[in-house]
Formats: structure tokens, C-alpha cells, sequence
């Protein structure tokens, strides 16, 4: 309407405080101008995703660098040695998945109970006593389920190795890199909680910086105890494990003078606004979490935690399955098939980065709908771009730089015969992380663990019948991740249209659609149905 050169001078004026802000719609206005001024908040919500995802990157993507430097250190001294990584690293990226959701938990409960300015001092100690039980009942799982796993691993080593698929000659230095590994299991825990504490305070530079300290770290321990010190798997192991107690003690320190400064300016409060004695004793005693009150908050890590925790172990049994299936396929399959999984995980971290801001920003507006499209829309945006980028840089590491991560020719030529199927499934990642964090963001957790059930079903059928009736070798099990990854944008492109065609829209509140539509839904008269 604007547009119209009919229109006319049309203002009105919005009192801010002390001052008045005069809107004036002109008709002189071009048609050009006022489209760029309609496109303006996209812009700024584009950028203001790419500025969130840029440190989330670098405090994810740590982990995962960790086992591409084991791996191309390993590669460039042993064959055997790296093939034994496969099984052996797949057991903690299966673990660091499952258990992920402490970290993912302990945001979902220190979020909503950030300080803002206005808030009064009760609500200051009410907020810091919740944030404070969140991250102890994270601190209290992580050392509990750290301990039970090291034990685990310890005792029965080959046993879980062999579940991994570890056979033969690559038993021995897997169980070795996996006993050495097992005493940094508590350390990776408290990593994940911390990292949600600090992302949930709004600092993802904080576990930036610690991470790619602990990976410096990483790579100089590896340089020392693989090629000076000759200790092959057990140098990387005992690098690893280090880095992550290195980073976890940054993050920590970094935590614990927050924590101080937060409680010592709600005292501040509370003396500056002349709260009398005995209510300050009375918020003080508030402070003091109480063995029900931890229970309550691990209650509730439960609550949030348990679809997530589906969801990554149908993930993640996916990728323990191919695993397996390669090992079977003899020890070149395996050396080969572990270089390109380090790759392709390391590379699917650029798309997580999307998926923590679907769970984040985008879970942050999803009761402002024209916000809650917007960022949408920039997520997805971005999720092309990382695609293409993604795309090339795995074209680029398993044909021109392959000599990176191994010196066996067969490996490299395998790794070659892997690129085309790595790539597409490289590309449906960045969409498909999208689509999750998404999901998880709008309030649709409950269909993630179905598509993820139903991607490794096909997947583990796909890879069998590739072993069974073709010699595709390691091709074969590749074509089984395609499968999964193919699988889950497809189901996450159905769910999309079911929510349009049932909610008339997409994204949308879906707990709140719900809610609405059981609202409006009638009532039945259970006493007619009786009778009848």
C-alpha cells in the first residue's frame, strides 16, 4: 500500500521514555527502498546466526580435531596402528554422542535463569541457586557415569572392543589406545556440562578458546610420544587424554570466578537494596541446595535429556555398525574407512554449529512467529552454504590430500573410491543437522529418535545386502551411510509437510499448535459411550 503514489503522508509519533520517535510513511518512497528496508531484519538475523555459529565451531569442532591429529599421526608410522583406531575411537564417539545430553540438559536448565538488571535481589539468589543445581546435578551424573564407564572399559576391554568389531592383529593396539583413553572418560563428561553451562550463559569463546588450547596441546604431546618417544597408539591415547583434563581445567576456572562474581553481586543486591536481616538470612538459607532439590534438578535432566539420548544412540549405532561391517571387510577396509569417517565427522561439526543455534536462538523465539521464520530461514540459508563448502573440502581431502593422513597407496586409493559418496553425504548432513536442531528448537524432539530408528534400519540394510551379493568392499558400507543420511532428509522434508498441511504453518510452536489444537478439539461424552 505504500507503494501507491495515491497514498498519503500518513505519521504518528511513539513515546520512548523522554522522547518521541516520528514514523512518517511517504509516498515518495521508491518500490526498491522499501523492499530493502522489508529485507533488513533478514540480513541482520543471517548475520547474527553466522556470528553465534562462528565461536560454537571452534569449541565443537575441538573434540573431533583431537582424533584426525591421533589419526594422521598414527597413519604416518603404522597401517596397523591406524586400523586399530577405527574400532577403537569409534567407542568414544559413541559414547561422547549417547552422552552428549548432559551437556544439552544442562543448558536447557541454566538458560532460563540468566540475571537481568531489573530483577530483584530474591529473584537474583532464586536464579543463581537454580543455575547452581542445574550444574551440579550435570557435575554429579558426569562423575558418576565417568567412573562406571572407566570401569567398564578397564575390565572388559576386549569384550567391547569386539562389539566395535576389533579382531586379529588389530585387537591388541585398540585395547591398548582404549584402556589409556578409559581414564579420560570422567574428564569428557564434565567437558559437555561445562560447555552447556557456558553456552547457556551466552559464551561459546570461553569453551572456543579451552578447546583449542587442550588441541594444541593435543598435537604437540603427539608429536612427542608417537615420533620421539616411539609409543605409537598409546602416545596418542595418553594425548588425548591429557588435552581433554587441559581444556576441562580452563573451562573450569573460567566457571568457577563467574559463579563467584555472580553470588557476590546478589549479596550486592541485597545489602544496596536494604534488605532487612532476617529475609537476607532467609535468602542465604534459599542458596544452600538441599539433597531433594539436586535430586529434583536430575529429575529433570531426565525429562529434557531422554529423546535426545535416543536419538544419538540410534545415530550413533549407525555408525558403529558400518564400523563393524568394515573391520569384517579385513584390515585395508578398515584403515581406509577410518581415515574417511575422521574426515566426514570432523567435517559434519560445521553443521552442528547449525543445530545448536536451531536449539538456542531459534528455541528462543519460537513464541515470536515473524522472528521464529526469519531465523529459520537464515539457519537454512546458512545450511546451503555450508554444504557447498563442506562438499569441497571433502573432494580436496580425499583426492588431493590424502598423504596427509596416511602413506600406504592402497589406503590412498581406497579413500579416493570413497569421495563421490562421502560428498552427497556430506551435503544431506548440513541439511539434516539443520532440520534436527530445528526440530529440537520449535519443540518437536519426540519424531527425532523415529527418524533415526527408521535411517538405521534401512542403513543396516543397504550395507548387509552390499556384503552379501556385491564385492564392493569398504564402497559397499559407504553406500550404507548414504542410505541413512538420504533416509533422514527425507523423513525430516515429510515431517515438515505434515506440520504445514496439520498447523497450517511451518516453523511453528509445535507444543503450542498442540495444545491449541486439543483445545479446539470436542469434547466426547464418555457416559454416551458407556451406554452404547
Amino acid at each position: 500500500a505504500l507503494s501507491q503514489r495515491s497514498v498519503r503522508r500518513v505519521s504518528c509519533s511513539i513515546a520512548l521514555g523522554d522522547q518521541t520517535a516520528v514514523i512518517e510513511a511517504r509516498p515518495e518512497l521508491e518500490s526498491a527502498e522499501l523492499t530493502a528496508s522489508v529485507e533488513e531484519p533478514v540480513k541482520n538475523e543471517f548475520l547474527e546466526v553466522l556470528m553465534f555459529c562462528v565461536p560454537v565451531f571452534g569449541s565443537m569442532v575441538a573434540d573431533p580435531l583431537m582424533g584426525l591429529i591421533d589419526t594422521a599421526c598414527v597413519g604416518k608410522v603404522s597401517t596397523l596402528g591406524l586400523a586399530a583406531l577405527g574400532p577403537a575411537m569409534n567407542v568414544y564417539l559413541f559414547l561422547a554422542n549417547v552422552f552428549g545430553f548432559l551437556g544439552t540438559s544442562t543448558a536447557a536448565l541454566i538458560a532460563p535463569n540468566q540475571l537481568h538488571p531489573d530483577d530483584s535481589p530474591q529473584e537474583r539468589v532464586a536464579k543463581n541457586a537454580q543455575a547452581r543445581g542445574a550444574a551440579l546435578a550435570g557435575t554429579s551424573l558426569s562423575v558418576v557415569f565417568g567412573v562406571l564407564l572407566s570401569s567398564i572399559l578397564l575390565l572388559r576391554t576386549r569384550a567391547v572392543l569386539g562389539l566395535f568389531g576389533a579382531t586379529g592383529e588389530v585387537l591388541a593396539p585398540a585395547a591398548k589406545y582404549t584402556a589409556i583413553r578409559a581414564y579420560g572418560i570422567t574428564g569428557m563428561l564434565l567437558s559437555f556440562v561445562f560447555h552447556g553451562a557456558s553456552m547457556a550463559q551466552g559464551d561459546p569463546r570461553t569453551p572456543m578458546i579451552a578447546f583449542s588450547l587442550a588441541g594444541l596441546c593435543n598435537l604437540v604431546m603427539d608429536i612427542v610420544t608417537i615420533f620421539k618417544l616411539n609409543m605409537g597408539v598409546a602416545g596418542a591415547a595418553l594425548a588425548t587424554t591429557g588435552s581433554i583434563y587441559f581444556g576441562l581445567v580452563l573451562m573450569g576456572i573460567s566457571l568457577f570466578r563467574r559463579a563467584i562474581r555472580a553470588r557476590q553481586r546478589s549479596h550486592s543486591a541485597m545489602i544496596s537494596n536494604d534488605v532487612p536481616a532476617n529475609e537476607n538470612h532467609d535468602l542465604i538459607d534459599h542458596e544452600r541446595l538441599s539433597l531433594r532439590s539436586i535430586l529434583g534438578h536430575v529429575v529433570s535432566f531426565a525429562k529434557v535429556g531422554s529423546a535426545l539420548l535416543l536419538r544419538q544412540v540410534a545415530s550413533m549405532l549407525t555408525y558403529s555398525m558400518l564400523t563393524f561391517l568394515a573391520a569384517k571387510s579385513g584390515t585395508l577396509s578398515l584403515a581406509t574407512h577410518q581415515v574417511s569417517l575422521q574426515l566426514f565427522w570432523f567435517l559434519t561439526f560445521f553443521s552442528e554449529t547449525l543445530s545448536v543455534c536451531g536449539q538456542t536462538l531459534v528455541g528462543s523465539a519460537r513464541d515470536m512467529p515473524d522472528r521464529l521464520s526469519r531465523l529459520t530461514a537464515a539457519v537454512l540459508k546458512l545450511a546451503g552454504w555450508v554444504a557447498v563448502v563442506a562438499m569441497g573440502l571433502t573432494f580436496v581431502a580425499h583426492i588431493g590430500t590424502p598423504f596427509l593422513f596416511t602413506s600406504d597407496s592402497l589406503v590412498k586409493a581406497g579413500m579416493m573410491k570413497l569421495t563421490g559418496l562421502a560428498a552427497v553425504a556430506q551435503m544431506l548432513s548440513a541439511y539434516v543437522v539443520s532440520f534436527d536442531g530445528l526440530a529440537i528448537g520449535t519443540g518437536d524432539i519426540g519424531f527425532l529418535p523415529v527418524i533415526n530408528a527408521v535411517s538405521l534400519a534401512l542403513s543396516a540394510a543397504a550395507s548387509f545386502a552390499m556384503g552379501k551379493f556385491t564385492s564392493l568392499g569398504v564402497v559397499g558400507v559407504w553406500v550404507g551411510l548414504l542410505v541413512a543420511y538420504v533416509a533422514r532428509f527425507a523423513l525430516h522434508l515429510g515431517r515438515i509437510f505434515f506440520i504445514k498441511r496439520k498447523f497450517g504453518q511451518w516453523p511453528i510452536n509445535v507444543e503450542q499448535a498442540r495444545k491449541r489444537a486439543d483445545q479446539r478439539a470436542p469434547a466426547v461424552d464418555l457416559s454416551s459411550l458407556a451406554a452404547a
